[in-house]
């Protein structure tokens, strides 16, 4: 994964989730460490809230 590639962005918040959508390009390499490709990727995560602290996550 390309640290500098990574985005997010909050979609929805209430008291008990965060939905956040988020976006980076995975890094393909070959066996003697070259880039071959890179390749965009983008899922969406769920944060369940127990007041400020993360209690559960589910990918979407």
């Amino acid at each position: 994964m390309d640290n500098a590639t990574l985005k997010f962005e909050v979609l929805e918040r209430d008291e008990k989730r965060v939905l956040i959508e988020f976006s980076f390009e995975e890094i393909v390499m070959s066996a003697s460490g070259c880039t071959v490709n890179r390749v965009e990727c983008w899922d969406k995560v769920e944060l369940q809230l127990q007041g400020e602290e993360v209690v559960g996550v589910a990918i979407l």
